[in-house]
């Protein structure tokens, strides 16, 4: 980053599909999104309830996720989300934020799950 000093930080963002499973409900296939501990600050939107994880449970690889509003829609319906624990492709987790995109023609996609 040294030769490019108006690079200030790198975001990691991997994607694959996973079954998420919570109390004997899955969602089949939904697209899952395995990024460091500073994407919220180049992905806009919000995180309420609850939090984005840490960079020290991202360090040390820490089974949270923050998952999109439609998705605690449709696993927890009027539940609160925060503290549950849900499985993403069989492994425990648990959900410590609801991410509510950022809205308008330079929002991407959600997936719908």
């Amino acid at each position: 980053m040294e030769d490019l000093p108006t690079i200030a930080f790198v975001v990691v963002d991997e994607n694959t599909l996973a079954d998420i499973n919570f109390e004997g409900h899955t969602l089949s296939a939904v697209n899952v999104r395995g990024r460091d501990a500073d994407w919220p600050m180049i992905e806009g939107g919000h995180i309420h309830p609850g939090r984005s994880f840490s960079h020290l449970e991202d360090a040390a690889n820490g089974h949270v996720a923050v998952v999109n509003s439609k998705l605690a829609e449709n696993l927890f319906g009027q539940r609160d989300p925060i503290a549950r624990r849900i499985k993403i492709g069989g492994l425990p987790y648990e959900v410590v934020g609801v991410y509510d995109p950022r809205r308008g023609c330079s929002a991407r996609a959600t997936d719908p799950k």
